[in-house]
């Protein structure tokens, strides 16, 4: 009995023994699975890491490639407006001269109508003054008719000028007038005076220009001659044809160039 009591005893510590080192056996191997686990998790969780900046990387790469290729594009475009820029300012700078040129011209062309101006409103003030002054002529011209012959040689001396001296400018109002102006040009040849030209103009006065002060007794001349020409082939008697002095104005106008401005309206 005693025996048996013994036996039975050292089964059940052998057996205490058995499920302890079981135990450990199986806490052991839980332990090294839980870490091998811990392990494998965190390499995978280091490769999704891993992948997840390896793709951002990959968009943010993107989005620069797109930004630098749009700045590229933006860069050209500049590049091209510049260069049209350029292109539009050489030809500017290529038209200013001839812009200035034509502003010059109009300066010169306004300052011009302004002196035409003046100068018709002179010549109006002349015309209202004519009448005083052709009542005052009379009782001279009678005067002078009894000077004698010595006085009527002095004056056909006076209408004598160097042939080519001085240049006339004809401008004529009435279509109706041109061929005789061709014979007034004919006219002036032949008594020594040289004719340019015969230009027709809209003009209402009647006058004589000359731009230098030595060229007076040349218009003077023409003035003595123009009444000697007119009359026979016209009613008009005396007619009223004034003298201007333009050196003032014109200081830089050809030496022995008259101006001749008709205006007969017949």
């Amino acid at each position: 009995m005693d025996n048996n009591l013994s036996n039975v005893e050292i089964s059940v510590q052998e057996l205490k023994l058995l499920v302890n080192t079981l135990t450990k056996s199986v806490a052991l191997s839980l332990r090294k699975r839980y870490t091998w686990l811990g392990v494998i998790a965190g390499l995978l969780i280091g490769i999704c890491l891993t992948l997840a900046i390896i793709s951002l990387t990959w968009k943010q790469t993107d989005k620069i490639t797109t930004t630098t290729q749009t700045l590229l594009e933006k860069s050209r475009e500049t590049l091209s407006e510049l260069k049209l820029i350029n292109s539009k300012i050489s030809q500017l700078a290529d038209m200013t001269p001839a812009l200035n040129e034509k502003k010059q011209t109009d300066n010169k062309m306004s300052e011009s109508t302004d002196e035409i101006r003046q100068i018709d409103s002179k010549i109006s003030q002349l015309a209202d003054t004519t009448p005083a002054l052709n009542e005052k002529k009379q009782p001279d011209n009678k005067m002078s008719e009894s000077t004698g012959a010595g006085k009527t040689k002095i004056s056909s001396l006076q209408n004598i000028i160097q042939p080519g001296r001085y240049t006339v400018y004809v401008h004529y109002t009435n279509n109706k007038n041109g061929k005789l102006m061709e014979r007034l040009s004919v006219f002036l040849t032949q008594t020594g005076f040289k004719v340019e030209g015969i230009q027709k103009v809209n003009y209402r006065n009647q006058d004589i220009r000359y731009f230098h002060d030595e060229d007076k007794e040349g218009a003077v001349v023409l003035k003595k001659h123009l009444s000697a020409f007119i009359p026979p082939i016209t009613s008009i008697k005396n007619p009223d044809i004034r003298i201007i002095n333009l050196s003032r104005k014109y200081p830089n106008a050809k030496k022995g160039a008259l101006e001749l401005w008709l205006n007969l309206n017949f």
